[in-house]
């Protein structure tokens, strides 16, 4: 019980102190471009449009296909940006939990701890 109290300490530390600050930046940044496409793009006119033309699954990805084809510049970047920042955000939260499910597998036994000759 002790162990397991000090060892969510040291997960939470160490957290904070290794992850927690690149994460901070990238959902900070990410903040920044929502409020970039907020001011830029209409999300609830292009949301009532696709609800609206969309009929089956290959008309919505027409739709957005379309949609962005004919959308000023600043628009498809910011767009652009939001989607690869939000695949590097999952990419990375992936990697601390499963770095977290290692470390407390190796702690429980579970796994076998690789050793270096």
């Amino acid at each position: 019980m002790l162990k397991t109290r000090i060892m969510r300490r040291v997960y939470f530390y160490w957290f904070f102190k290794q992850v927690a600050p690149s994460l901070a930046i990238q959902l900070g940044v990410l903040g920044l471009i929502l409020v970039g496409v907020h001011e830029y793009v209409s999300v609830r006119f292009v949301s009532t449009n696709a609800a609206g033309s969309a009929t089956s699954i290959s008309s919505f990805f027409q739709y957005a296909a379309t949609a962005f084809s004919k959308t000023e510049f600043i628009s498809r970047v910011l767009i652009g940006a939001t989607v690869l920042l939000g695949f590097l955000i999952l990419r990375d939260t992936r990697r601390i939990f499963h770095r977290l499910m290692m470390r407390q597998a190796v702690g429980a036994g579970l796994v076998p701890v690789k050793t270096s000759r």
